[in-house]
């Protein structure tokens, strides 16, 4: 058997596992461990609603083959444009893109003019009076003496 069909065969079988599993638990287990606990007949017998998904996959495979189809990006636009905050988890560069796609308009330039410095917008609009960036970014170890001073003294 060639590799890539042994993967392919250990991926079905993890799947096929994973899958089946928790139907197992809830129909076996569940109810021995229940009746153990005390629980009535007519509650364990509540337990076959949870089953439900298992028994109509046949009626929720096809949508889900349907939309499994779709890129994140479409997710997230139909998820923004029903009204729902939603977005990708990215590095810093890739959220600020997302951000631009979007319409957000994420950087802002902070700081005096002619030494002004770009940075992350602030996401949150809590009122109608625009956000004040007035001081900049520290640069790097710009503070870093009073800082190990203060330190210093906490100890």
């Amino acid at each position: 058997m060639s590799r890539s069909l042994s993967t392919r065969l250990s991926w079905i079988a993890a799947l096929a596992f994973a899958s089946g599993f928790p139907f197992g638990l809830i129909n076996e287990a569940l109810p021995v461990y229940l009746r153990t606990q005390g629980a009535g007949l007519v509650d364990i017998g509540r337990l076959a609603a949870i089953t439900a998904p298992w028994s109509l996959k046949f009626l929720w495979a096809p949508l889900v083959d349907r939309l499994g189809t779709r890129s994140k990006l479409d997710w997230f636009r139909d998820i923004i444009a029903a009204g729902v905050p939603c977005g990708p988890i990215n590095t810093i560069d890739a959220g600020v893109a997302f951000a631009a796609e979007i319409g957000l308009d994420p950087v802002v330039e902070v700081g005096p003019p002619g030494s002004a410095v770009p940075s992350v917008r602030n996401p949150i609009t809590l009122s109608e009076s625009p956000v004040d960036y007035r001081y900049p970014p520290p640069g790097l170890d710009e503070h870093g003496a009073e800082i190990r001073v203060w330190l210093a003294d906490l100890t």
